[in-house]
């Protein structure tokens, strides 16, 4: 992912990789009070549970690989670069990720299956969704 617009307002959301929409999951950059972050999310038990990370110090002239993961016992976790320093992870979590129809969307948020908000401005170069079961 290469970000162009990083000026996020407080609480302002852009959608890198989302399929939330009241389930699901969401990679996004968000304003906070100290600059704009990082977080993956996933919709489990009834709300959104996140890890997240300051883009602070991110070369914004490069492109970053970023992984979110949850497995459907332990915490949400995130890395950027293949680090996960400075990372706030989640609480330990257990159970599967609440379910939806919406599409996963690149660049953009889902608002049920038509609509979109929360737009990406940069480029996006791969993406990959998995799901796992206990074998």
């Amino acid at each position: 992912v290469e970000f162009d617009d990083v000026d996020l307002a407080r609480d302002e959301v852009v959608a890198i990789f989302s399929k939330a929409d009241s389930g699901g999951f969401a990679l996004e950059l968000v304003g906070g009070w100290f600059g704009t972050y990082l977080r993956f999310g996933v919709h489990q038990g009834g709300e959104y549970s996140y890890a997240d990370v300051s883009i602070g110090g991110l070369d914004l002239d490069h492109a970053h690989f970023i992984m979110g993961t949850y497995d459907g016992a332990g915490r949400v976790r995130l890395w950027v670069n293949n680090s996960d320093s400075g990372v706030d992870e989640s609480a330990v979590l257990s159970g599967g990720v609440t379910t939806n129809d919406v599409p996963a969307l690149l660049g953009a948020d889902p608002q049920g299956l038509t609509d979109t908000r929360y737009h990406f401005t940069g480029r996006i170069q791969m993406a990959m969704l998995q799901t796992w079961r206990d074998h």
